[in-house]
């Protein structure tokens, strides 16, 4: 008896693939082997068929049982009668990211004991690339029938780091690391070079394809990446970068700090030959649209409202000031440049600036936290009851020490995108739940399916223009605005509920 085992990758569904699998009766259409096959007997499990199939000008014939088993995509098959003394095995489309494994297994026995002894070798090779011709016909049959398979597979990376220990902890299930000294721990996270952390699945364009995403884990903490040697920061990031290009990456995503060294991006995209982003313009767009939703749940107007924005000098806090200028009653503006906060605030209606950053939360309805700050500028219990708060900053400038959440206010995270494809999984834990990624990370992951290969958010340049457009192309692709969270939970609707009858209650 011999025994083959083979598979084949196909970028098709798994339900496609089984598909083709089980509609034995159009095998002779595209397997050249196959001369004729009919199906004499079917019910909804099983068929029995009958095989003619050439091996290079050697007719072979008999009449195998086809057993189906749907809902683990198999099919398990043996002979009846025929040429072979034995002959059974079966097929298995398992689902593998976005795309589908096919394994066949074949038990051969020729009948021939003493005759095989000597034409044992050349009867394995011939099956063997009969085999082999299976897999790829079924890989090509798979393909004219799902065409979008046709199309090169959009691939992209996204680098990553830690925001604190307890996200290193809990991603690697090391919780012996929350207990060491703080420098030594920071020591040997300097130490450590950039690596793969994981690859990417599950994730298709609701135009039907699939998308390949890889992501880089950089071992440094916020601090770090801001007070570290530079060439050591770059160093790791670029070390990322090479892997990623060379692993067929066509766009590489800088996520948090990473996004904010080497000239906010410019030094990494110069030193490599794929373009290069840092998401900025889809965090806005999904920012605001978390804001203007969560507003309306708990009653506020944005006409009538004042808006404080921390961070208004940087990329993502000078948008959103320019977003909510002429929509807003008043929008405070605050930052530690006082020059660009002046100019920012000429060129703006109903803008004004100020440096008290409680008194000017205290007065706004609405607060945008966008800063590179590392640390928490304001806790939970010092804001204003009824207010809202969206902190898009990554660590949070908003903190909370105690263990229950305020029910009088709504604290949200901002830039949280559910991806397109129903089992859309990053693989690693960097403090989202599954299937849930930063805006920064999709507008990565839309500029590849869009094949769209640009630097597109880059050196802290921005746009209203680039902000409407990338919003159009993660509408186009599938992307949406995830439920509302509040410190990584999602806000319920009792919640928004309670907020609302507070702001009622206090007007």
């Amino acid at each position: 008896m011999h025994r083959i085992e083979r598979s084949v990758l196909i970028g098709s569904p798994s339900q496609t693939v089984f598909s083709v699998v089980k509609n034995l009766e159009n095998y002779p259409q595209f397997m050249r082997h196959v001369k004729s096959l009919h199906v004499e007997k079917r019910s909804q499990r099983e068929f029995i068929s009958s095989w003619h199939v050439d091996i290079e000008g050697a007719d072979l014939t008999w009449k195998e049982r086809n057993i189906f088993d749907e809902e683990a995509m198999k099919m398990d098959f043996s002979m009846l009668t025929g040429d072979y003394e034995a002959y059974f095995g079966q097929w298995h489309v398992l689902p593998e990211g976005s795309r589908s494994r096919l394994s066949v297994k074949f038990n051969i026995d020729w009948g021939i004991p003493s005759f095989g002894k000597i034409l044992g070798s050349v009867l394995e090779e011939k099956t063997e690339k009969i085999i082999n011709g299976l897999l790829r016909a079924i890989k090509w049959r798979c393909q004219r029938i799902d065409p979008v398979c046709d199309r090169k597979i959009p691939h992209f990376a996204f680098v990553i780091h830690p925001l604190d220990v307890g996200l290193v902890s809990r991603a690697f299930q090391e919780p012996s690391l929350l207990g060491k000294k703080r420098s030594l721990v920071k020591k040997a996270f300097e130490w450590l070079p950039s690596f793969r952390c994981s690859e990417v699945t599950g994730v298709r364009s609701s135009e039907g394809f699939p998308v390949k995403g890889e992501l880089f884990y950089v071992p440094l903490l916020p601090d770090q990446m801001l007070s570290l040697d530079e060439k050591l920061v770059l160093g790791r990031i670029l070390s990322a970068g090479r892997t990623a290009q060379k692993n067929g990456a066509k766009i590489l995503g800088l996520g948090a700090y990473a996004a904010q060294v080497g000239r906010k991006g410019v030094a990494v995209a110069k030193a490599l030959q794929i373009p290069v982003t840092t998401g900025t313009h889809y965090t806005i767009a999904i920012a605001i649209e978390s804001i203007l939703l969560a507003a309306r749940k708990i009653g506020l107007k944005i006409e009538e409202s004042t808006i404080a924005i921390i961070g208004a000098s940087g990329a993502i806090g000078r948008l959103c000031a320019e977003s909510f200028s002429e929509r807003a009653r008043q929008v405070i503006l605050l930052a530690r440049n006082r020059s660009r906060l002046e100019t920012l605030a000429h060129s703006l209606p109903n803008a004004s600036i100020a440096f008290d950053l409680k008194r000017a939360m205290d007065e706004a309805d609405i607060s945008i936290m966008a800063t590179t700050t590392p640390v928490p500028l304001v806790d939970e219990a010092e804001l204003k009851p009824g207010s809202l708060v969206c902190d898009v900053s990554r660590p949070r400038n908003v903190s909370r020490k105690g263990s229950h959440p305020r029910e009088d206010l709504l604290v949200i995270d901002g830039g949280i995108v559910s991806p397109p494809g129903e089992d859309a999984d990053f693989n690693f834990y960097f403090g989202l739940p599954k299937g849930l990624a930063y805006a920064c990370m999709a507008e990565t992951m839309i500029l590849a399916m869009e094949e769209k290969y640009e630097s597109y958010s880059l050196g802290g340049e921005v746009s209203l223009d680039k902000v409407k457009e990338i919003t159009a192309l993660g509408q186009k692709h599938g992307f949406r605005l995830s439920r509302i969270m509040s410190f990584g939970e999602e806000v319920k609707e009792e919640t928004f509920d309670k907020i609302a009858a507070v702001r009622k209650e206090a007007s």
